[in-house]
């Protein structure tokens, strides 16, 4: 895949977002990034500048802890998130 066609794809995407209304919600998906968090967290505190790790054992715990909160946050904000969206189209719940 080429840039342009990479720029095509976001440009593509983004149209749809907009057009459907779905741009708290996009932003809202992309919170729990935490894998690659992780996968970076290991690297920083396995490679060693001198005779010290980037990353210490406190920045590697906050970095769990934002990883974990993140991931815990995130299904309570799709929720809204899809609730808000729906009213803002004027979509409503079908009586129980």
């Amino acid at each position: 895949m080429n840039s342009r066609s990479t720029v095509q794809a976001v440009l593509v995407c983004s149209a749809f977002v907009l057009l459907l209304g779905g741009l708290m919600l996009s932003r809202v998906g992309m919170i729990p990034r935490g894998e690659v968090t992780l996968v970076f967290a290991a690297l920083g505190s396995i490679i060693q500048v001198g005779r010290s790790p980037i990353l210490d054992d406190r920045g590697y715990a906050a970095l769990v802890t934002v990883v974990v909160l993140t991931t815990l946050m995130t299904p309570p904000a799709l929720k809204w998130s899809l609730g808000s969206n729906a009213a803002a189209r004027g979509v409503t719940k079908p009586a129980a």
